[in-house]
């Protein structure tokens, strides 16, 4: 203990400078150290210790003192097996010991003197080299605190692991971190049409005019696709949003809906499922020049055909040629037509002609020249169709088979008209003509049931029990119950779902030029409906087969098994 007093001679400013710098003493403890009172240092020590501490209080000048402690308050601490929890040797005294003055003012917690730490007047003190210090006698506060430091790294550890694995098991909150990631490093550009949990697809077709139940159907199969992709999470976390515009198969409407489709803010990533080759002729220029892709057209038009292809266009669906190559060889192979007595009747724009000139190569290789076919045109989106009955009415008697390129409204009018002229021959359409509509139109009448009209088809029968066809039919009916299945909704639904597919393989982070190099690396894509799908740098053509319906008694459709002929 000390009371304050100096050793004989002792300077108390030079003792408490020697104090205070040995026992890293504050003023506030210094101050306290020399109040004249009382003040215990420590208790509860061996003899041995106490000397040591009177010693060294003397080398200072100050007179530091003794005292043996009365058995009545001597405390005795009981054996702990964990030397831990052991009080520390130079912490406070118990509360209920008389003192005559509060330590708790002197000797702060954790900042002691006589807490784990070593005086600077050490290598004066008498104790020799082997022996520990008394000042430096480690308590269990720092043990503590050391297994804690060495504890707290692990624990760090764990809790990183744990936060991140909880942010990569739940998928908004990965991309969420992922995206922030990459588009801050630059390792991803932002892209027109995609957002955080969207990507955004356009789509250009007649919802109203004639042509209007192609767009509808069209629209409906890739919806059933794309809801069912949705409800599974989307593709990397994405949902897929169809931003359907109509265009009224007008080409000068299908240019103003491209305008909307290339904003920068409020724009599509690419375009899918869009109706009909003079619309699609009108937005190919900006398609091309704006690097967008155009997959999957409801078109066999050779313009979305070229050779080599258009890097930013990819189709699905067997072209015109193709299909009508098909029509012609059933006709004059399997129904034995003479091939000079076939006509066509086509639609007056880029669509029609582009049959006519499938028609002409095909009927080429029967030693027959278009020019010497009879040949009649209508204008489009009407049904005005007289002219090119009045044309064949005198053909009747030696016309054998008629190859309709145009729409449903106008083929109905057509096919109508000429049976009333006494024609009885057979007629075909190429797929773009809409089946079920034109079917449904021939239900409707009295005087015609449509009975023997052929269709040519991309897709195989929506009613057949083939794997792929099967998966549709249920998505049709889970998503659209109301709604009859049909070749339009299927060719959409087969879209979508290989367009889907390159998503699928392009990851989350991608661009058009990404997309494209994915689509072009697939190959042998079965869907189970039919041969194989696949792409190429070199064809961007999905499918070229080409199946055959025909419209039974009652109006509806049956298989009709056409043989495919390859064009030259």
């Amino acid at each position: 203990m000390f009371r304050g007093e100096l050793l004989a001679g002792g300077d108390p400013h030079t003792s408490k400078q020697q104090l205070q710098k040995a026992f890293k003493f504050s003023d506030q403890q210094l101050k306290t150290l020399f109040s004249g009172k009382r003040v215990v240092l420590r208790k509860n020590i061996s003899q041995q210790d106490a000397k040591r501490f009177q010693q060294l209080f003397n080398r200072c000048g100050a007179r530091g003192e003794v005292e043996a402690m009365d058995d009545r308050t001597r405390i005795v601490a009981p054996a702990i097996a964990n030397p831990a929890e052991n009080k520390a040797p130079g912490s406070l005294p118990e509360p209920g010991v008389a003192q005559p003055i509060s330590i708790a003012a002197f000797v702060e917690a954790g900042n002691s003197p006589f807490v784990s730490r070593e005086p600077s007047l050490a290598a004066s003190s008498p104790h020799s080299p082997g022996q520990p210090s008394p000042f430096t006698q480690p308590a269990p506060a720092t043990s503590s605190s050391g297994h804690s430091r060495r504890f707290w790294p692990g624990i760090t550890a764990a809790l990183i692991f744990l936060c991140a694995l909880t942010i990569y098991l739940v998928p908004g909150w990965r991309y969420t971190v992922s995206d922030h990631l990459m588009y801050a490093t630059g390792l991803a550009q932002p892209q027109r049409g995609i957002s955080h949990d969207q990507i955004k697809l356009g789509m250009s077709a007649a919802f109203s005019g004639s042509a209007r139940e192609l767009g509808r159907a069209m629209r409906i199969g890739m919806l059933a696709y794309f809801k069912g992709i949705n409800e599974q999470g989307g593709i990397h976390g994405r949902k897929i949003d169809l931003h359907a515009l109509d265009d009224g198969y007008e080409p000068a409407q299908a240019q103003a809906n491209m305008e909307d489709f290339l904003d920068q803010d409020k724009g599509v990533f690419a375009l899918i499922g869009n109706v009909g080759t003079p619309t699609s002729k009108a937005i190919l220029p900006h398609v091309l020049d704006n690097k967008v892709l155009l997959f999957g057209a409801f078109s066999g038009a050779q313009l979305l055909r070229n050779d080599p292809p258009d890097r930013y266009v990819f189709n699905y669906r067997a072209s015109y040629a193709e299909e009508t190559a098909a029509l012609v060889h059933y006709f004059v192979k399997i129904l034995e037509m003479n091939p000079s007595n076939i006509a066509v009747f086509y639609q007056n724009d880029s669509y029609g002609r582009d049959g006519l000139s499938g028609v002409s190569n095909a009927i080429a290789q029967y030693g027959v020249d278009i020019h010497d076919l009879p040949t009649a045109t209508y204008p489009r989106n009407t049904t005005r169709v007289m002219d090119a009955v009045a044309l064949f009415r005198p053909l009747l008697p030696s016309l054998e088979g008629v190859i309709v390129i145009g729409t449903y409204p106008a083929s109905a009018r057509f096919t109508k008209l000429m049976a009333i002229n006494g024609y009885r021959g057979r007629i075909a359409n190429v797929s773009f003509v809409g089946s079920e509509a034109l079917a449904e139109t021939f239900r409707e009448s009295e005087s015609n049931s449509g009975e023997g009209i052929i269709v040519s088809q991309v897709v195989p029968m929506y009613d057949a029990y083939a794997t792929g066809v099967l998966e549709y039919r249920s998505a049709m009916q889970q998503y659209y119950p109301s709604e009859p299945a049909g070749f339009v909704s299927l060719e959409g639904y087969v879209v979508a779902r290989l367009f889907c597919l390159a998503l699928q393989k392009s990851g989350r982070y991608f661009d058009v030029e990404e997309v494209i190099d994915r689509l072009e690396a697939m190959q042998d894509i079965d869907l189970g409906i039919g041969q194989p799908l696949s792409f190429s740098a070199s064809d961007h053509q999905a499918s070229h087969q080409v199946w055959g319906a025909v419209i039974n008694n009652e109006g509806h459709f049956e298989s009709l098994d056409l043989e495919k002929i390859q064009v030259q």
